[in-house]
């Protein structure tokens, strides 16, 4: 101890006095707030029920948190001995905010606070931030990528939009005791808008720009620019189901029950995703800049902006025995009428437009179509949002 320097001694001593406790400073205690509100009741002919509910769920990390709103309306109406209708409609709404995860996972609190070292403060005395480079580099710290967990907290956002929405139309056609009709249509859409940004001054972005560097000549080039990323994803699921189904019931001398039902559904479904990335990012300004490639064989692996749709309808539940004769029309008009026969099998018809494909088991037949069509767009197709 005495061969030591004053200096060495001191940051010794300090270091005594030093001991971070990540867990108090990562974590934090969370309510839950749940608010719901309902009303129901009804006539002999008509029946409703009505719902509203709205969920604040913050977690136990700070800046990330859940809201939902929840509307629940269910409508049945008698109209005469025979017929019934009915409609139900669900929607919801939920926003989820949290921060951008890196290759390394240290944005995860629960394992970042199992190796971080204890003895490492997050700020200097002028409240700046401190960097850790043993969590990324190891034995050889790399000044240009340190990390600081509550840095990327404040510089890194994660922010996603959930939208959905599904009505059900159904209609009951009872002609006796034995006999009945059901038949039902139902519309889903569901939306999601995320946003990801990765500001300048964040592990994140920072470990992305070096990752990209290449060289021409004895130049280190970046080819992501300075400033922050910014990513936009909207998707939309939309769907619309067709059910139809017979039924037959009947008890003969009070101990032989005999039910025979016979039914078919038809969905078909739409799904879109179109996604956007910039980079040099000015949140003041709301531009963006330049990347700069090596060449065009790089610029064309960048995938800046894609683009895809998929659509597809399904026949099920179509109850026979042997065969089944499937009439498809489609808009491009690949596949235009096909008899199969599924006995025991599976059989399955592809072209560059669509897939068919047929499956069955005892007596139950399922047919699907399928659609699909994807477009990606380069760094010639998109350069700058904006």
């Amino acid at each position: 101890w005495e061969g030591l320097t004053s200096e060495a001694q001191n940051a010794i001593n300090r270091l005594k006095s030093i001991n971070t406790d990540w867990n108090d400073i990562l974590f934090r205690d969370a309510i839950t707030q749940e608010y719901n509100i309902s009303i129901s009741g009804g006539s002999e002919k008509v029946t409703y029920y009505n719902s509203l509910g709205y969920t604040l769920e913050n977690g136990n990390i700070p800046g990330v948190s859940l809201s939902r709103f929840n509307l629940t309306s269910k409508t049945s109406y008698q109209i005469n001995k025979l017929l019934k209708v009915g409609v139900s409609i669900f929607a919801n709404r939920r926003k989820n905010t949290t921060f951008l995860t890196d290759t390394y996972g240290l944005t995860n609190p629960v394992y970042y606070s199992r190796i971080a070292n204890p003895y490492f403060e997050p700020f200097d005395n002028n409240n700046n931030y401190l960097y850790d480079y043993d969590v990324v580099t190891g034995s050889m710290p790399d000044l240009l990528q340190g990390y600081n967990i509550l840095e990327e907290r404040e510089n890194t956002s994660n922010k996603s939009i959930t939208t959905a929405i599904n009505s059900i139309f159904d209609i009951e056609l009872r002609f006796n005791d034995q006999w009945k009709v059901t038949s039902q249509v139902g519309v889903q859409w569901d939306q999601l808008s995320r946003e990801e940004y990765a500001g300048t001054n964040s592990f994140n972005l920072r470990n992305q720009r070096e990752n990209s560097a290449y060289y021409k000549g004895n130049d280190r080039i970046y080819l992501i620019p300075e400033g922050g990323m910014l990513k936009s994803t909207n998707s939309t699921t939309s769907q619309i189901t067709w059910k139809v189904q017979g039924e037959y019931k009947n008890t003969f001398n009070d101990i032989h029950n005999i039910q025979i039902m016979a039914g078919s559904e038809i969905r078909k479904n739409w799904y879109e995703n179109q996604a956007s990335t910039g980079y040099g990012y000015d949140p003041k300004t709301l531009t963006f800049k330049n990347l700069e490639f090596r060449d065009s064989k790089q610029a064309n692996e960048w995938k800046l902006k894609t683009k895809s749709l998929d659509k597809n309808v399904i026949f099920d539940r179509m109850e026979m025995n042997k065969y089944l004769i499937a009439a498809l029309y489609v808009v491009a008009g690949c596949v235009a009428t096909l008899p199969i026969n599924v006995r025991g099998g599976n059989v399955s018809v592809g072209t560059d437009c669509y897939r068919l494909l047929v499956s069955s088991t005892e007596k139950v037949i399922t047919v699907s179509a399928e659609k699909r069509a994807t477009d990606d767009f380069n760094y010639g197709d998109f350069y700058n949002p904006n």
